[in-house]
């Protein structure tokens, strides 16, 4: 008789992304990876947005424009017993964070035309690097629907990048600095701090073609984390001449 082998009770493998779909042989090229050039961009002014979170008083967030729900995934690890919401108009990506954070709601909806109930507010709104995204014209219904959507002197922490970005991507309407974003929150918002991030210069440049560039990804653990960890000391707070994303925490107008 075979010895029975005493098997894990679950089968369920931790992995956060679902790793069977990254290997490909699409039009004759192979490739065992996807990787996102700005990724460390990314990661470090998220990691700064969830710092910003942190300092708040709330009970309730909801994230405008969450996309698959990256930002809800770090804020639901902090605060497990908060009410965390994302909407967002892509159902698809609707659909992934609901299988990839299962801590937090979601939903698909627009909130400029009143897709949450009437009746729902929140302490806490995020709105990062979603203005970039909006028509001009269509701003100022935003700006309204998220302030209906907060309860009074609530927060609302938003990125945007700046004119200091060097390449402007084509689904972008426009960028933004200090005074034109400002402004644009004025009527409904009162700025509380704004933040100065992403540095543009040669060093940042160099650092993205390190990690990741025609010939090669880099994948020493050790090299890749030193460099991520030398560019959030060094490079990811700076001045406003030189960053590359704005970070803009505001506070809801008392209406008299």
């Amino acid at each position: 008789m075979e010895p029975v082998v005493e098997r894990p009770r679950s089968q369920a493998r931790p992995f956060p992304f679902p790793s069977d779909f990254i290997p490909s042989f699409d039009d004759g090229k192979f490739s065992q990876t996807w990787s996102v050039g700005w990724g460390y961009r990314y990661l470090a002014y998220t990691t700064r947005v969830v710092k910003e979170v942190q300092a708040l008083d709330f009970d309730s967030l909801i994230d405008i424009g969450c996309g698959e729900g990256r930002l809800l995934h770090e804020l639901s690890g902090l605060f497990p017993d908060k009410r965390l919401v994302g909407i967002d108009m892509n159902e698809r990506a609707i659909r992934f964070g609901r299988a990839f954070v299962p801590g937090a709601e979601f939903i698909c909806g627009d909130i400029e035309t009143g897709d949450l109930p009437a009746v729902e507010q929140f302490d806490a709104a995020t709105l990062i690097e979603v203005l970039e995204h909006i028509p001009p014209e269509q701003c100022a219904a935003l700006i309204t629907g998220i302030s209906r959507c907060l309860r009074p002197h609530g927060s609302l922490v938003v990125t945007v990048p700046t004119t200091k970005t060097r390449h402007v991507n084509p689904r972008h309407y426009r960028h933004f600095d200090r005074a034109t974003l400002s402004a644009l929150l004025d009527e409904a918002f009162e700025v509380r701090h704004v933040h100065f991030l992403n540095r543009v210069s040669f060093f940042d440049r160099l650092i993205g073609m390190l990690l990741q560039n025609q010939l090669f990804i880099l994948n020493e653990g050790r090299l890749a984390t030193a460099l991520y960890s030398y560019y959030v000391e060094h490079l990811l707070e700076t001045d406003e001449a030189s960053a590359g994303r704005l970070l803009a925490v505001f506070v809801k107008r008392q209406v008299l």
